[in-house]
């Protein structure tokens, strides 16, 4: 089966692990001696983060809403009386977010807006000026929990000598495998290898997703795959069990490969060409996935906190991979 020929709606497990993010979380428990023949997946949300603070290198917290807006401020470029717009905006909501209390919400830097600027640099300990400007946003930065821990990463299985000459290590064993895959399909579609690789995190849970850690489809694409497929049912709890009915979904030999095809499916998709105009600058295209790719508002901001993290830029950098890896 051709790569193109499903609807993209029916790969995205985002937006089916990411419905409805108050429901209950199952009773069944999976734990790594004996897990479950189900993918059980609780609270979406609260298993992404969850995930998120185990991986190595475990991030404290995520963007509020629109922070990307901010750094113009960090660049030297403050927001002061009588601005308005995104950036305004963003930063009531990065405000309230940190504990500031009484935080208009117009949209514009009128008093009110001033007044928690000056709070905030006060409990700070920062010269009062309600100009929120560089040194105002670095200790909203921090006191919005955004420094990411400095854990050392854990011993990495060698590359191919091949390999190894160019693509650099992340630390990171799960990454690692999946960069070829990556840049090879950043070459083939065009969506940035930075991007692909932080989906990945979020969409098979660091692979520990059942469609992941037993097939090697880290995207959860349906269809026919190069190592076959495999059937599977929705359960309750809005994961994957293997079922003699249900939806089928591709196999892989190597998670890279299965990256590599989600690229293409994705980089093709009408629905998402709208995003893929964004793929000259990474950080706008994961921004844009909240609302388009996913429902989750903080999606977005997720993928550009591991992006950031793991300095999955330097991928964005690499030439097209050489023949045989």
């Amino acid at each position: 089966m051709a790569t193109g020929d499903k609807d993209p709606a029916e790969f995205s497990l985002a937006k089916r692990m990411l419905q409805g993010l108050t429901s209950k979380a199952p009773t069944e428990s999976v734990s790594p001696a004996g897990r479950s023949p189900a993918e059980t997946e609780g609270d979406p949300l609260r298993r992404i983060i969850a995930a998120l603070k185990q991986a190595p290198g475990r991030i404290s917290a995520v963007e509020p809403d629109g922070y990307g807006h901010l750094l113009r401020v960090r660049d030297g470029d403050p927001i002061g009386p009588g601005a308005r717009g995104d950036a305004v905006h963003a930063l009531e909501v990065a405000l309230r977010k940190a504990g500031v209390r009484d935080v208009p919400s117009l949209g514009r830097f009128e008093s009110g807006l001033e007044a928690a600027v000056r709070r905030f640099q006060r409990q700070q300990a920062l010269e009062e000026t309600g100009v929120f400007g560089s040194e105002t946003f670095v200790a909203l930065h921090a006191a919005l929990g955004l420094e990411a821990d400095t854990d050392p990463p854990p011993a990495v299985a060698p590359r191919s000598q091949a390999e190894a000459e160019i693509l650099p290590p992340t630390g990171n064993v799960f990454l690692d495998r999946l960069v070829p895959g990556a840049v090879r399909g950043m070459h083939e579609s065009g969506l940035p290898a930075s991007v692909t690789l932080a989906m990945a995190i979020l969409e098979s849970q660091w692979g520990e997703r059942l469609l992941s850690r037993d097939h090697n489809n880290v995207f959860g694409l349906p269809g026919e795959g190069p190592a076959g497929s495999v059937i599977m049912r929705d359960t309750q709890s809005g994961g994957l069990e293997p079922s003699g009915t249900g939806t089928s979904y591709r196999c892989y030999a190597d998670p890279a490969d299965s990256v590599a095809d989600f690229a293409q499916v994705f980089a093709k998709a009408e629905e998402y060409q709208g995003l893929m105009t964004h793929r000259g600058q990474p950080e706008n295209l994961a921004r844009a996935l909240s609302g388009a790719f996913s429902p989750n508002p903080q999606y977005g901001s997720l993928v550009l906190r591991l992006m950031r993290q793991f300095d999955l830029y330097r991928f964005d950098r690499i030439a097209p991979p050489q023949p045989g890896w």
